[in-house]
């Protein structure tokens, strides 16, 4: 009804000025193709946006350093690359974003299935894809220099959390179990596996 951009518009300040209140009034079922596309131009323009900052970045560090010729030369070239990184990053982002959406929704609707966060729903597998789609909305952040990726990750957390409670009937605590279990079992694999790795290194040591 508003237009393609006018929509996009006021979709994104409806999901950063009321969350709940726009995940409340988001359909359950029907019309995939609007949150998939959403998130896919969310995420590009942001990568895209990270790139220009690396750029413009990179360019004022080799004009402000005294760096000797050969140094400025490589260190040239890796700018100008940046240009190439610009078309990857336009190409790429689309595909992975899709599927990173579709690989983190099974995860997460199988989290709630675990804590039992999908007993009041009848929004099933769609519900969460489109809680996933809708949170992206955070990789705005990402445009902040430095912090925007911590800032982004926290606040896609919390648009998760608002999303699967209102889209699925459950409560807060189901919504942060789900949401928190895959973070938790993902760090506990890296510890074990760091853990392993050193005492591997030490067994090796010790028998050498």
């Amino acid at each position: 009804e508003l237009g393609f951009m006018n929509g996009l518009i006021e979709a994104v300040k409806s999901f950063i000025m009321a969350p709940a209140k726009t995940y409340e009034e988001t359909r359950e079922s029907g019309d995939m193709g609007s949150p998939l596309l959403f998130a896919v131009i969310l995420a590009t323009a942001t990568a895209l946006v990270a790139q220009i900052w690396s750029l413009l970045f990179g360019a004022s560090l080799l004009s402000a350093l005294p760096l000797p010729p050969e140094a400025q030369e490589a260190f040239g070239w890796m700018v100008a690359t940046g240009g190439f990184s610009l078309v990857t990053a336009l190409i790429v982002t689309p595909i992975f974003t899709v599927i990173g959406m579709f690989i983190w929704s099974g995860i997460l609707h199988l989290m709630l299935l675990l804590v039992g966060g999908l007993q009041e729903s009848s929004a099933g597998y769609e519900g969460s894809l489109r809680v996933v789609a809708y949170a992206q909305v955070a990789s705005l952040a990402q445009i902040v220099p430095v912090i925007g990726g911590m800032i982004s990750l926290i606040w896609g957390l919390f648009m998760l959390v608002i999303g699967i409670t209102r889209l699925h009937g459950t409560t807060d605590g189901k919504a942060i179990a789900a949401v928190l279990l895959p973070v938790v079992l993902c760090c506990v694999c890296i510890i074990g596996a760091f853990t392993l790795g050193i005492g591997a290194a030490l067994m090796g040591a010790a028998n050498n």
